[in-house]
């Protein structure tokens, strides 16, 4: 499982690079656009064709999503999940082993992170514990799958593959290349097989 997180301002040639993404085989885009007006996010998803939107993955403006036909949603973890979210698909973020196997069964996956220093982010550092945790295996969750996350671009695959997880998130090292769908085509390759040899 592949995962790309948008940019969180607005950018004008966004548009045009989610589709090329979902071209090339992308299936979970998550919209992390807090700040974006609802006027503005609704024009965008209006230019996303309906059989992309079961990709989508709302993380702000989830009251925009039914009508849309929007089913999954990123949410936060504290406390218990509000009724309007009940319907969702939902998924969310933790930062330790240990607060990812207290998750229940009303998350389809949580990312974990970050694994390695952020591509997008400077100053926002790997957490060593995760993978210290992962391989000596302390996951005891597998109800929720674990989506890894943090600084990953192609180079870090193969590491990752020694990992207890079910997917990669990839922020830095797909809007930080002049061809968005090109890198993502290239770390899904690359992703696919490492997964291949785990298999065979």
């Amino acid at each position: 499982m592949i995962v790309v997180i948008s940019e969180e301002q607005y950018v004008p040639s966004e548009l045009q690079h989610w589709l090329a993404l979902f071209d090339a085989g992308l299936e979970n885009l998550h919209l992390r656009k807090y700040g974006l007006p609802d006027q503005l996010m609704l024009s965008l998803l209006n230019q996303i064709p309906n059989m992309f939107r079961k990709y989508l993955v709302m993380h702000s403006h989830q009251h925009l999503a039914a009508e849309l036909g929007i089913e999954r949603a990123h949410l936060k973890r504290e406390g218990s999940i509000e009724m309007e979210y009940q319907t969702f698909r939902k998924s969310c973020s933790t930062h330790s082993l240990e607060e990812f196997n207290q998750l229940t069964c009303a998350w389809e996956y949580a990312f974990l992170g970050p694994f390695y220093s952020s591509i997008s982010k400077p100053g926002y550092q790997a957490n060593p514990d995760l993978a210290n945790a992962l391989a000596i295996t302390q996951r005891q969750n597998y109800h929720t799958k674990l989506i890894a996350l943090g600084g990953i671009s192609k180079k870090q695959i193969s590491k990752l593959s020694r990992f207890d997880i079910d997917g990669i998130a990839l922020k830095g090292g797909i809007w930080q290349s002049e061809n968005p769908a090109q890198s993502f085509k290239e770390i899904q390759k690359q992703y696919l097989n490492e997964k291949g040899k785990i298999n065979s």
